[in-house]
């Protein structure tokens, strides 16, 4: 589905900061159903083992006290490894949006200078930035008018 101009103005006109916010808010939710997800299997998986702990202390000696000391290494695992998920969703989310804001903010910043008349040297876009077809357009334009001068 092709944009219309104004729909990609639209977007174009949301700053880096909004952006930077709202993706890492996604990331956050994303993170934090991940955790909801693993703690819910978590808690049906325990109550299983539970069960099944319940049924052969039923037969033999000892083994409910076993099976909570269990359980509580299982959640303390399960945490860890939720906030170690955490940690890594954040980082990925504040580079991602700095790969896609860092651009624009640069576009941004240099067309300014170009729409008050200074010469504006080409932009390089970093290894990983987006939108790098505006960046060959942006450059067109300032080419154009250093052949022109």
């Amino acid at each position: 589905m092709n944009k219309t101009g104004a729909d990609q103005r639209k977007f174009l006109s949301i700053s880096d900061l909004k952006f930077q916010r709202e993706f890492v808010g996604l990331m956050v939710f994303v993170a934090i159903s991940s955790i909801f997800i693993m703690l819910v299997g978590s808690y049906f998986m325990i109550e299983r083992f539970a069960t099944l702990a319940s049924n052969l202390a039923a037969i033999s000696g000892n083994v409910e006290g076993e099976v909570h000391a269990q359980m509580q290494r299982i959640w303390l695992m399960m945490i860890g490894v939720a906030l170690v998920n955490c940690g890594c969703i954040a980082i990925f989310a504040f580079w991602f949006s700095k790969r896609v804001s860092g651009i624009i903010f640069r576009m941004t910043r240099d067309l300014n200078r170009f729409a008050d008349g200074e010469q504006v040297p080409k932009i390089v876009p970093r290894e990983g930035d987006f939108f790098l077809t505006m960046v060959d357009a942006v450059n067109r334009v300032f080419e154009t008018r250093r052949s022109k001068s």
